[in-house]
């Protein structure tokens, strides 16, 4: 994913996650359910992001460790 998600299909990728967390969020007033699934939507491609960076290096990554993927983690807070 070299560059953002298309308008249309930020839209569709909202839309399934609204469907698919709707009782979970559903507790939430509207305009907070929109950011809520907006920023999930931007989480996602960040995620994305990085492990494409990940696998373009194949012998990078071709023997990592727990270590790393706490290292990762990291990256995301």
């Amino acid at each position: 994913m070299d560059k953002p998600l298309t308008r249309k299909k930020r839209t569709q990728l909202q839309r399934k996650l609204m469907a698919a967390l709707e009782e979970e969020v559903g507790i939430l007033s509207p305009d907070l359910q929109k950011i809520l699934i907006d920023d999930l939507v931007t989480a996602f491609e960040n995620r994305i992001k990085v492990f494409k960076k990940f696998q373009q290096k194949p012998k990078e990554t071709e023997n990592l460790q727990i270590e790393d993927i706490a290292e990762i983690r990291k990256s995301f807070i």
